[in-house]
């Protein structure tokens, strides 16, 4: 758990701008589309049966360097996120997942090797009785593309869960800084 509130939390998370700040491998990240439901009521409610409502998404090419560069390539992504909220607690879902997009730089520019992400996410809730708080849970499940050795994943593993575990400080301090990209979107509101 996190001493953050959830959209807090993931205003962070999706802040491509800051992003290098705690992650060491993240080079670019460029937004490709918005999507903003609110526009689109019919494909908000996809997820109604499972409680959540869909409230934004965004089409993006990501680059991130490569951690030994003598053995692995650098590798890049095209990804769908969509960012629903369950209705029942303001908990946020984001989902990620590969797509393909003309608008990105083609396969293999610059050097670098087409990840596929095939489902990536985090579900980051508000803790009961620990207003302020939040739980989150993540799960990826990427291709690489090409060989990585088993030593450099055993490498990088460590270090990212050690990341997480300043996301509260970090989400509160980019929330005293910047304005919200979702703001009002994200927001729980108690029925």
């Amino acid at each position: 758990y996190t001493d953050s509130n959830p959209p807090d939390l993931l205003e962070f998370l999706i802040d491509g701008d800051i992003r290098g700040e705690w992650d060491d491998l993240h080079e670019n990240q460029t937004t490709l589309d918005h999507i903003y439901f609110d526009q689109h009521p019919e494909e908000a409610n996809l997820l109604e049966d499972e409680g959540f409502e869909i409230v934004a998404g965004a089409v993006q090419h990501t680059s991130i360097k490569s951690p030994a560069p003598m053995v692995v390539a650098k590798r890049d992504s095209v990804t769908l996120a969509l960012i629903s909220k369950r209705k029942s607690d303001g908990a946020l879902l984001l989902c990620l997942t590969s797509v393909e997009d003309k608008r990105a730089p083609p396969e293999g520019a610059n050097k670098y090797i087409r990840a596929k992400v095939m489902c990536a996410g985090s579900l980051i809730s508000p803790m009961p009785n620990k207003p302020g708080f939040s739980m989150m849970h993540t799960v990826t499940l990427i291709d690489p593309s090409a060989y990585v050795p088993h030593s450099i994943i055993k490498m990088i593993a460590p270090t990212r869960a050690a990341q997480i575990a300043d996301f509260g400080e970090l989400s509160r301090k980019r929330a005293a800084t910047k304005e919200p990209k979702l703001g009002k979107l994200i927001h729980h509101k108690a029925d």
